[in-house]
């Protein structure tokens, strides 16, 4: 019996990290792949407990490949690290521009007029962010099958 929950979990677990595959690539080839991981594990199951340690580890390792390798292929990566990448340009830019400044806060307060603008570049900047972000996770770009 403990062989059953075995291999029920086996296949659950293996099925949930397929989730993590991109939505395309786990609708065309999930089910496929849920099927081969199947046939291996009914294959060797019969082999042994190492058998079955090796197969996981072998399906594990594959799996991480393909995970990277489609997420790759989607380009997601790419725009991320360039959106990233110009956030801190920017960033840099800023507190680069802020360093040479002299600030002097008079004794009676501090400027309003100084401390808006601050606030304001922050809250353009992090909208800048917020608006890459929400490009990215939300309006994903679908990519057209290949004939």
């Amino acid at each position: 019996m403990a062989t059953g929950l075995s291999a029920s979990f086996d296949a659950r677990l293996y099925r949930a990290a397929l989730h993590l595959c991109p939505g395309e690539f786990r609708r065309e080839h999930g089910a496929e792949m849920a099927g081969d991981f199947d046939e291996a594990r009914g294959e060797v199951a019969s082999a042994g407990v190492r058998a079955m340690w090796v197969l996981r580890l072998l399906m594990g390792l594959d799996l991480a490949r393909t995970l990277v390798a489609q997420w790759l292929r989607t380009g997601l990566p790419a725009i991320g690290c360039v959106a990233l990448l110009c956030s801190l340009v920017v960033s840099a830019g800023l507190a680069s521009a802020v360093r040479r400044l002299t600030f002097r806060i008079p004794a009676e307060g501090v400027d309003a007029e100084s401390v808006g603008l601050v606030l304001l570049s922050v809250v353009v900047l992090m909208v800048i962010v917020v608006t890459i972000v929400f490009n990215l996770w939300v309006h994903r770009p679908r990519r057209v099958a290949r004939r």
